[in-house]
């Protein structure tokens, strides 16, 4: 019994710590997520949706009824836990996004023989601003590295007679939100009604 009630506290404890953990970072999550085109966003938070459901699906059955006559009823606090694979870590996806002003001088300064601030620059720039562009990405995912960052590589192409080259933009600002977290612990309550035959 007084295992069980460690084990309780233990896991109610866990699940506090990741809800307070969770609304201390929930601003930087969305700066994250903001930065992302759709395609990569669900790349990105694909491994916690698949723990969370798995999550739902564990624990629903807890014990054996105790008879097989009668009205029973528990109120319960049920942990579970899913780990994660390593090559949920990381992804690789290919989908439309559009880059900011920045980017897009990263990209001109790197792969092109422009001038910065030239009529012809300009022009090339708002080009590669006003589209989306297909194109590679890959990074973490947000139970992947902190220490690792998003990548899109934008493809190279011929803008207004100027030809730009094949450039990689990396993105600090994604990158793994849970840094290389192991599982994810969930916490909850449960309650059982009890019938006739163990139902």
């Amino acid at each position: 019994m007084r295992k069980l009630l460690l084990f309780s506290t233990a896991f109610i404890l866990v699940g506090l710590l990741s809800i307070t953990t969770g609304n201390l970072k929930a601003q930087t999550l969305e700066e994250t997520l903001s930065s992302l085109s759709s395609t990569a966003g669900e790349a990105y938070v694909a491994p916690v949706i698949s723990a969370f459901g798995s999550n739902l699906n564990t624990g629903w059955v807890t014990g054996v009824p105790s008879g097989l006559v009668g009205f029973t009823l528990q109120v319960k606090v049920v942990g579970v836990g899913s780990f994660f694979d390593d090559d949920q870590k990381t992804f690789n996806t290919t989908g439309n996004f559009r880059f900011t002003a920045s980017q897009a001088d990263q990209i001109l300064q790197n792969e092109s023989t422009l001038t910065p601030g030239s009529a012809e620059y300009n022009l090339v720039k708002n080009e590669i601003l006003n589209q989306d562009w297909e194109v590679r990405m890959s990074g973490p995912t947000i139970i992947g590295s902190g220490n690792e960052h998003f990548k899109v590589v934008f493809p190279g192409d011929e803008i207004n007679g100027e030809q730009v080259g094949e450039y990689t933009v990396e993105i600090p600002e994604v990158k793994g939100f849970l840094d290389e977290l192991p599982a994810l612990p969930q916490v909850a309550a449960q309650v059982t009604v009890g019938t006739l035959l163990g139902t």
